[in-house]
């Protein structure tokens, strides 16, 4: 606290006793300003009212948010187990033993377990439907016959994809263990790349409604687990009983279409006649998942409006206490007056007095140990007179503990009859919890009957400003960690401290050289003689520059230098000399290192970011914006924060920067490496990863890596559709006929009048036109005869080659009538555009047709039908149209 001496003034001169009409005046201006004050209290209580009411429902909204963003990572996190679990086993049991694929199973479901908490059951069945394995039954590996998927719509989903990706479907009942389940699957291709079967992993529903319900008990709120189309995975029981299955999940499939995430208060479908809070997140990943929470908002705002409703009684209560007190300090105010105007003289004069020396007064009954201070002293120590101490005990836990001794000394002397007054400097605690020096000065000044001490009184002044500014004196000079030295304006050394003698004195005892000598050089010296001119135009000067110490090696200083006199051009000069030798060498060889690594990432093929332990980023290479197609120079992303970059960067850069889960649990965070795949506006594949950089298990920061995959991801899906597809006519192959023939035969819609039809197309003499024209003109051929199929087939009809010669169409949902006369139509339509080679010789060639009905669930044998027929158009004479009943 400043000095009382200086900031503070004496009291003003008594004033004549107020008359009668003037305390009137103040009554009612005390009357009108505490009804203002009482009107504008409960207008800003009612508006703070309205305010927390609203800041509670926006805190109700977004802790339910944020519920939905953690469990969507739950979610996630589950969804990568699965996606993992799922292409290990599609590995194991293509490459494996049923043993260790056995074994395999155990340990991935004991992972899973131990991770999440849940357990699954593991499925494997062949290209048409058959289960091979169960994980449910006693012989996993020899499962009854009539254990047949190809119903179901995940096998049929990854029968019909070419990415072997992870699908997740609506629950279905388990044809084993009877229960609701959420399949998980996965094709498995053989070593041709072949469709072979799949894999599937269930999560029983009922588990993950368990963990929900444990997350929300309270039957008011409900949380689900659904797809992006609304379905239903799980849900907790209790929100059950409020809203069907159905409404929810045409709820979350309108919410998820508007915003993949958010929060919004809808009319709740189970009453009607209340909002009911709903937020909904998706999962980061590409996996079609999101989480629902649905929360009654008027239960979880209660307890606010309870405190309201209390606020409101007690302001009330309040309130009418204020009046009731205003009534009697009117009454108070008005019996005062008179004792406080005569009061009022007679403490001035005993205040100015004390003003006058900077004096605060204090008084000690000793019989009753009670200490009382003027105004002064409590401003001296920043109390109010509440926080005042009132005994002796309590002043001395003020004082300093170093000082107690010395206070407590002083009042025991000082509280001798016939001892003089008693002086003592000691620090004691400011209100501002600093300690402030004081001089407390006292003597006894009243005494009993036996002349025993009755009472003390003396004086406290405030004279910290004097004690600092010794200290600080003391500190710069002496103690100082900085070498300071003043020196005229012709550089000559006039004093320094005892850290520039340990730094540039030869030996103990020895007089400093001369400045000349400090320097490297005569250029050195030189332009340090520059420096003084610019201190003399700008009062002050600082530099980083080496100097020679008093061991002859050359050290770095950071030099600050000002005049003593900023008024004076010729005044002294204050040097201040900071050692940074070992900073300037560490600076020095970091920006080597640094130079070092910036060449390097530059030559790395792909983007990098290096971040360091703050997630601040620390370093970026060239190829990393062309790989963003941004147009940021990268040392204008040097320096950001991780959040910063992100923003900076914006969509849909920033969610490549999500940190990744630790796919194994039993990994240490720090030697993680994560991974994933992204594709960029441009239409390019980059692969993400984070690599961790540690130090025996301490965090260093980490480094992004993004490398472009793009080539490789469309080689990946050529060799797919080169799978599926002939690649001579680029009609499909047998393989994906198939398929479609068996859905065609599975399909639900199927009937006895329009039950579908395929043709089996065979050209006739084939052989002959390969043996007299060449096999270009073979070839030339079907593919003039797949162009015909392209041109004269219904949307929806499959034309596929099944190998040499042979074709086949399929028409779903036809009468087989008109199958046949599509068919007969397409004959003379083949028979009537020969084939023109290119020398212009002309190739009359045609084919022969048979028609077969699509028997349900009988794929295979209406191929049979078809080729029965195709035969019997063949040896009725070629060129005709048979057809055979299933």
């Amino acid at each position: 606290m400043a000095n009382p001496d200086t900031h503070n003034s004496p009291p003003q001169s008594p004033q004549k006793p107020p008359r009668r009409r003037s305390l009137t005046v103040r009554l009612i201006l005390l009357w009108a300003v505490a009804l203002a004050m009482l009107g504008v209290y409960w207008y800003q209580l009612l508006g703070l009212h309205a305010e927390t009411r609203a800041q509670a429902q926006q805190e109700i909204r977004s802790h339910t948010l944020e519920t939905a963003h953690t469990l969507s990572l739950e979610v996630d996190r589950l969804a990568r187990q699965m996606d993992f679990l799922t292409q290990r086993l599609a590995f194991d049991w293509s490459t494996q033993a049923p043993a260790a694929f056995l074994e395999n199973v155990a340990l991935a479901q004991e992972a899973l377990a131990s991770a999440s908490g849940t357990t699954f059951e593991v499925h494997i069945a062949d290209a048409q439907g058959q289960v091979l394995f169960s994980s449910v039954l006693t012989e996993p590996f020899s499962p009854p016959d009539a254990l047949n998927v190809a119903d179901r719509e995940y096998f049929w989903r990854q029968s019909e994809q070419s990415t072997g990706e992870l699908w997740i479907g609506a629950p279905f009942t388990g044809q084993v263990t009877q229960e609701q389940s959420i399949p998980a699957s996965r094709a498995i291709y053989n070593e041709n790349g072949e469709f072979a079967g799949v894999v599937m992993i269930s999560l029983p529903s009922r588990e993950l409604s368990a963990a929900l319900d444990q997350i929300f008990p309270d039957a008011r709120d409900g949380a689900a687990i659904v797809l992006d189309n609304g379905a239903l995975l799980a849900r907790t029981q209790g929100d059950a009983q409020r809203t069907d299955d159905e409404l929810l999940s045409t709820l979350a499939r309108l919410l998820l279409e508007r915003s993949p995430w958010g929060s919004e208060a809808v009319l709740a479908p189970d009453t009607g006649d209340a909002d009911r809070l709903y937020a909904w997140y998706r999962t980061p990943s590409s996996y079609p998942m999101a989480v629902l929470i649905g929360r009654d908002e008027a239960a979880a705002m209660k307890p606010t409006d309870a405190l309201i409703a209390s606020s409101l009684r007690d302001g009330a209560l309040g309130s009418l206490a204020l009046v009731l007190t205003l009534l009697l300090a009117t009454w108070f105010m008005a019996r005062d007056h008179l004792h406080y105007v005569q009061m009022q003289r007679l403490r001035e004069r005993q205040q100015l007095a004390l003003y006058g020396g900077g004096l605060g007064a204090w008084d000690w009954d000793i019989a009753q140990d009670i200490i009382t201070c003027d105004e002064l002293c409590l401003q001296q120590l920043g109390l109010t007179p509440e926080q005042m101490p009132r005994t002796r005990s309590e002043w001395l836990k003020r004082a300093h503990p170093d000082d107690q001794a010395t206070l407590e000394a002083m009042m025991s002397r000082g509280a001798e009859p016939a001892a003089a007054p008693q002086l003592a400097e000691v620090r004691l605690l400011h209100a501002s919890a600093q300690w402030h020096w004081f001089a407390v000065l006292g003597k006894v000044v009243q005494v009993d009957a036996r002349g025993k001490p009755r009472r003390m009184a003396g004086t406290l002044r405030d004279i910290t400003t004097d004690v600092r500014r010794e200290q600080l004196h003391r500190v710069l000079l002496d103690e100082s960690q900085s070498a300071i030295v003043l020196m005229t304006a012709g550089r000559e050394v006039l004093e320094a401290n005892q850290r520039a003698r340990e730094i540039f004195l030869p030996a103990e005892g020895a007089s400093l050289p001369s400045i000349r000598e400090l320097h490297l050089d005569e250029a050195s010296y030189d332009f340090l003689q520059q420096q003084y001119e610019v201190m003399r135009n700008q009062h002050y000067v600082r530099l980083t520059w080496p100097l020679i110490d008093g061991k002859g090696e050359r050290r770095w200083f950071d030099m600050h230098g000002v005049l003593r006199d900023p008024n004076d051009s010729e005044s002294e000069v204050v040097w201040t000399l900071n050692d940074i030798t070992d900073m300037h060498l560490a600076t020095s060889a970091l920006a080597r290192e640094r130079q070092r690594l910036i060449t390097l990432l530059e030559r790395y093929p792909g983007g990098v970011i290096v971040e360091d332990e703050d997630a601040t980023i620390a370093l970026v290479n060239a190829r990393l914006t062309q790989l963003f197609d941004i147009e940021q120079d990268p040392q204008q992303l040097e320096g950001l924060s991780h959040e910063e970059l992100c923003q900076t960067l914006g969509e849909p850069y920033a969610t490549w920067l999500l940190p990744a889960s630790t796919p194994n649990t039993n990994e240490h965070p720090a030697d993680a490496r994560r991974e994933r795949e992204v594709v960029t506006p441009a239409g390019r594949f980059l692969q993400v990863e984070c690599v961790p950089v540690t130090a025996k298990h301490e965090r260093l920061g980490q480094v992004w890596l993004f490398r472009d995959i793009t080539e490789r991801k469309r080689n990946e899906r050529r060799l797919a559709r080169l799978a599926h597809t002939d690649e001579l006519t680029g009609l499909p192959n047998r393989r994906s006929f198939m398929e479609h023939l068996r859905l065609a035969s599975d399909a639900s819609d199927w009937s006895a009048e329009q039950p579908g039809a395929v043709l089996m197309i065979d050209v006739d003499h084939f052989k002959h036109i390969n043996d007299t024209h060449g096999h270009a003109s073979g070839d030339a051929v079907l593919q003039q005869l797949a162009a015909h199929f392209s041109a004269r087939l219904r949307e929806g009809d499959i034309a596929a080659r099944l190998g040499g010669e042979e074709f086949a169409v399929l028409l779903p949902r036809v009468r087989l009538d008109d199958a046949e006369g599509l068919a007969d139509r397409l004959r003379a339509a083949v028979a009537a555009q020969p084939f023109q080679r290119d020398d212009g010789e002309v190739l009359r060639y045609t084919i022969s047709v048979g028609v077969a009905g699509i028997a349900p669930g009988e794929p295979e044998a209406t191929l049979r039908q078809a080729d029965r027929a195709l035969y019997e158009a063949k040896r009725a004479g070629r060129n005709r149209v048979r057809r055979l009943v299933a």
